[in-house]
């Protein structure tokens, strides 16, 4: 930061060895010393961004120092055109996280507070953050920033240079939690005392118009399903990226008259009203204004969300008719639809029709599967637990946080603190966390 000073030219003894200077002893007028400064590096780098509305981290620098230190000269750092926001960020023990901007008005967007640096204490252990801002597909840094600390050496700039204080590790470019992979669980295919019918699922055996089974045989199915043209499918990043059938509805087969697929299981996107499943001949499963109907009676009062995936179970025992419904969230909440209505036997049916021709609903569809008598709660469960594995995102518990993806914590007593127990020169903790599985973001931990 400072021009080096060679020794004076009549300075034998300082040539061979630093003297400790005794200024009313020294012959060479000196008018003043500058310790040497301890700073650190940024380097460069370049990561591609997803603008999501507002800022995210997309990469950080962790660092581990010696000492605390404030920094100098901030004014002079700030890039030119910066295409991200630079942040200095700092832990303690209990998980307070002190962050502070050292540029503004870029194109950020947060949703808590991210004051300007000023000159607060920086513990040790901390980090540099590169957020997004708007209208930015790339952040960058093409030459390395050099940032100054409080930190001074122990000799002048006669006899040292500057030095570093401390070594970034390495870039850091993941910040979410990471998701169960499908474990390749199955639905109950061999339940106890009950007959399995077939099971369809929409990435196995869809070909041209034909959509055959995955499992079960001739038990129930005595043929494929079959749609007026060629079976639509496409993928859905909502569902893990799995396999759906758009269309054509309605998908239609024979089916065996003698069996009675008294409890039929369906995951199914709701886009509009309509006929969902018709076993010719007997019963209807229909949905009116986000309502489940059965032969036109209503199966409950609570509405289905357009857009949205459920697991329909829809049982006929004893005479009676019931649907469960789970929506294909976080946590697979159950509507359970206690209306029972009055049913007949569905022995008898000659086809089931996937939509029906007249009045079809507008859904897509993965799996069907088809049973003689309403499952045990252990197969359900089964059947529950085969639908998350497959179709759900979801987190692993306790949550592991990727290597580097959060600076280490600094001890207590590092922390300055007044009277009242709150850290000085204007530190105040951020409290945040991170999520992310390709979604939102609460903040940066």
């Amino acid at each position: 930061m400072y021009p080096l000073v060679p020794p004076p030219l009549n300075d034998t003894g300082a040539q061979s060895w630093p003297r400790q200077l005794q200024r009313w002893l020294d012959v060479n007028p000196i008018s003043k010393l500058t310790r040497t400064q301890g700073y650190f590096v940024m380097p460069t780098f370049s990561v591609n961004v997803t603008w999501l509305g507002y800022s995210d981290i997309v990469a950080a620098f962790n660092y581990e120092g010696p000492s605390n230190f404030s920094l100098n000269g901030i004014g002079t750092l700030i890039p030119l055109n910066p295409n991200y926001l630079c942040c200095i960020s700092w832990r303690d023990n209990n998980g307070h996280i002190y962050r502070y901007a050292l540029w503004q008005n870029v194109g950020e967007v947060f949703f808590f507070d991210v004051p300007l640096y000023t000159g607060q204490v920086i513990m040790a252990n901390f980090r540099l953050e590169i957020w997004s801002v708007a209208n930015q597909a790339v952040a960058s840094q093409s030459s390395s920033l050099t940032l100054y600390t409080s930190v001074l050496g122990k000799q002048d700039y006669r006899w040292a240079t500057d030095f570093v204080l401390v070594n970034p590790d390495t870039i850091s470019t993941n910040f979410s939690v990471g998701l169960i992979s499908t474990q390749g669980l199955s639905p109950q295919l061999a339940p106890a005392g009950v007959t399995f019918g077939g099971w369809l699922r929409a990435d196995i055996n869809v070909a041209g118009s034909l959509w055959t089974e995955k499992a079960g045989g001739s038990t129930f199915f005595t043929a494929n399903l079959a749609a007026g043209s060629n079976i639509i499918t496409t993928t859905d990043s909502t569902i893990k990226n799995n396999t759906e059938i758009t269309g054509p509805l309605p998908i239609v087969g024979p089916v065996q008259s003698s069996f009675n697929p008294a409890d039929i299981w369906i995951m199914l996107k709701y886009n509009g009203d309509g006929k969902i499943l018709v076993l010719q001949g007997t019963s209807t499963l229909s949905i009116t204004a986000g309502i489940l109907y059965s032969d036109g009676s209503s199966l409950g009062n609570t509405p289905l969300t357009i857009g949205a995936w459920y697991v329909i179970e829809w049982w006929n025992f004893s005479g009676y008719v019931q649907a469960n419904i789970w929506e294909v969230n976080g946590l697979m909440t159950n509507k359970a639809y206690s209306s029972n209505v009055t049913g007949v036997s569905r022995t008898g049916s000659t086809n089931l029709w996937v939509g029906y021709a007249a009045g079809s609903a507008s859904i897509n569809v993965t799996d069907i599967l088809v049973y003689s008598q309403i499952l045990q709660a252990a197969d359900q469960q089964t059947n529950l637990n085969y639908f998350m594995d497959r179709y759900l995102a979801q987190f692993a518990l306790p949550f592991v946080w990727p290597v580097g993806s959060y600076s280490q914590p600094n001890s207590p007593s590092f922390i300055p603190l007044n009277n009242n127990n709150i850290p000085i020169s204007g530190n105040q903790p951020i409290e945040s966390i991170y999520i992310s599985s390709g979604g939102g973001v609460l903040g940066a931990g």
